[in-house]
């Protein structure tokens, strides 16, 4: 009897336990990099995935394509997956861009409560604009402020915001343009058990009607 009381105690702070999920973009200039970390049960469980470079070229039939270099870790710095060069033409992007788009459809119930569970306990967004004229640069600057409020009104419309910090600093000196965004997400680990069992059944049932 006790040992099921405390395997119930385990179960219940498992489920109850935090999902942090760290979204970081950063332009400089020409140079963009994204990074995506998850951590869990309290850091037992961690996970990154960097990308550093994004570039759009040409392949050898002269279409253009998207070329990744993606570094991932998991676990300690000690668990380094390596790094990984991905490359992908228009046919392939259109693909996923129409796969995402059906898996959106089929499984919008289950994103609508995803959604309405998720939390977002910090977002900051700072942006550095210089253009290299005073006056453009101002306007530029206010349509910045401008495009960053409607963005966030949007964002603070779907889902729970808690803390927020946005700036935009004009740089009348030089020409550049910097954007640093982050955002903290944070689900509970039973919300997406939760979820999963919701899209099993999707798929349980979508498989039933193919047969």
């Amino acid at each position: 009897m006790r040992i099921f009381i405390l395997f119930s105690i385990i179960f219940l702070l498992i489920l109850n336990s935090k999902i942090k999920m760290i979204f970081i973009f950063i332009k400089e200039d020409k140079d963009d990099e994204f990074i995506f970390k998850i951590y869990a049960l309290r850091g037992l469980i961690q996970y990154k995935t960097d990308i550093p470079i994004i570039n759009i070229k040409n392949n050898e039939n002269h279409a253009p394509s998207l070329e990744l270099n993606v570094e991932s870790e998991i676990g300690t710095s000690e668990s380094f997956l390596g790094e990984k060069h991905k490359e992908f033409n228009m046919e392939e992007i259109r693909r996923i861009i129409e796969i995402s788009l059906d898996l959106t459809r089929k499984y919008k119930r289950i994103l609508e409560y995803i959604k309405e569970k998720l939390i977002i306990d910090r977002l900051s967004w700072s942006t550095e604009l210089g253009l290299g004229d005073a006056a453009v640069t101002a306007i530029y600057t206010g349509l910045g402020w401008t495009l960053k409020g409607n963005l966030i009104s949007i964002i603070k419309n779907h889902l729970v915001l808690h803390s927020l910090e946005t700036n935009v600093v004009p740089n009348f000196n030089i020409k550049t343009f910097k954007t640093t965004f982050s955002c903290i997400l944070r689900l509970k680990l039973g919300h997406i058990i939760i979820a999963g069992i919701k899209s099993l059944i999707v798929k349980i049932k979508d498989g039933g009607k193919n047969e």
